[in-house]
């Protein structure tokens, strides 16, 4: 199966508080799910970063569970 990840990261300019978040498609562009995560205090490279972390593994979940519904068949 085919994913389609859009990753975002944000930094509040005054209180430097950060939120990585974004949304996992399938290969037809439907949503699948998003998610987000509270980082507090942090530089909006980690913010990226760890948006792009955590969809992979989200990735990777969905495949494995894919992988394991399909071999049951």
């Amino acid at each position: 199966m085919c994913f389609y990840l859009n990753t975002n990261g944000v930094v509040h300019s005054v209180s430097g508080f950060s939120v990585p978040g974004g949304v996992i498609c399938d290969g037809k562009g439907k949503w699948i799910l998003g998610y987000n995560r509270s980082l507090g205090k942090c530089l909006v490279a980690v913010v990226e970063l760890w948006g792009i972390l955590d969809a992979s593994f989200m990735a990777k979940k969905l495949s494995n569970k894919e992988d394991s519904t399909n071999s049951s068949l």
